[in-house]
């Protein structure tokens, strides 16, 4: 680990993570500390669900810095969709000596490279939000993962539907006693789109409703693409769609700017959307009506556990309320989803 002579840097940001820029802390005492450099490897960082973690595991880290005699160095790199550009990035980041690398990988089964390179030269590595497959997680003990199950995720989406359904949610809007929907889905082939898709539909199957897809299609988890992909299908399905899921809050957002533009959310106007991530924005949409419901993937617990692995892979000393309290398996935090609804908002207040 490198030592800190004049400065302690908490978080040195290179890519695009806007709004998080250089933050310098006060000078240390004349005895040095030791400082460890992570690197922190994004496959978008403009991802707002992936900002919001690492935001919160920077507010973790100043908070240990604040308490003990630790300094961390963050860097950021933004790989902007580019599995290649990500290879690049990580043997970059090992040459220069990092002690561990955080990785939000673009293809989830292109793990094993990353890892070989790590484990040549024993760099842990922590995989957070998108899982390698379990065979590469258990090459070695080096190596950690810290997310969500997307098949709960798609369960508790398929249940809040379930749900309004029950309470006397009016959909069937042709009497036909079936549910016509639209599902915006994330990357083609991604593991957590198809468990999210599969799993929702299943569990409304699975509580009675007959459902009937008229369209499915990626928008690669973007707002803007969602927005143009509903636009599309509004033009040629029209009033036949009755229900609009999305694998993520981002694509929902998308979804229901289109729909305002045709004038739902107006007076009687109005269309069933679901998302899935529990942003601010999303959760903003439930207050106002035009989102019925998502489900929170807990970024904050997420960035907790990552923390957490930190300290032990690094063999630093912990503190128990490092703890995460969440589902630990072997090496694998499972951070449990929360299904929110206008209601469940309300009883919070």
């Amino acid at each position: 680990m490198k030592k800190t002579l004049q400065w302690l840097v908490i978080v040195s940001m290179v890519g695009l993570l806007g709004g998080i820029g250089l933050v310098v802390l006060k000078q240390p005492t004349p005895e040095k500390k030791e400082q460890i450099d992570i690197g922190v490897v994004l496959y978008n960082a403009q991802d707002p669900f992936i900002k919001k973690t690492v935001e919160y595991l920077e507010t973790y880290i100043r908070e240990i810095h604040a308490e003990t005699d630790l300094a961390f160095n963050l860097t950021y790199k933004d790989s902007t969709h580019d599995q290649s550009l990500q290879n690049e990035q990580i043997s970059k980041l090992i040459e220069e000596g990092y002690d561990l690398l955080i990785v939000n990988t673009v293809e989830r089964e292109d793990a094993s490279l990353i890892i070989d390179k790590a484990q040549n030269v024993n760099v842990p590595v922590i995989f957070f939000n998108r899982e390698p497959v379990p065979q590469d997680i258990a090459r070695w003990d080096k190596l950690a993962y810290v997310g969500s199950k997307a098949e709960e995720a798609g369960k508790l989406q398929g249940e809040l539907l379930a749900d309004a359904l029950d309470a006397e949610l009016e959909v069937d809007l042709n009497q036909d006693g079936k549910i016509q929907y639209v599902m915006l889905e994330g990357e083609y082939g991604h593991q957590d789109a198809i468990l999210r898709t599969y799993h929702c539909i299943r569990t409304l199957e699975q509580r009675g409703y007959r459902m009937e897809n008229l369209a499915t299609d990626t928008a690669m988890w973007q707002r803007d693409t969602a927005k143009a992909k509903m636009e599309e299908w509004y033009t040629n399905l029209g009033d036949q769609i009755e229900v609009v899921m999305a694998n993520n809050d981002e694509m929902a957002l998308g979804a229901i700017e289109c729909l305002k533009e045709k004038g739902y959310f107006e007076g009687d106007k109005t269309i069933p959307v679901l998302g899935v991530d529990g942003l601010d924005e999303a959760v903003k949409a439930m207050e106002e009506g035009t989102l019925l419901g998502t489900v929170l993937n807990d970024s904050k617990e997420q960035a907790k556990c990552m923390l957490y692995k930190i300290f032990e892979l690094l063999e630093l000393p912990m503190d128990e309320t490092l703890m995460p309290i969440t589902e630990k398996e072997n090496q694998y935090f499972w951070v449990k989803h929360v299904p929110l609804k206008k209601h469940t908002l309300e009883d919070k207040k």
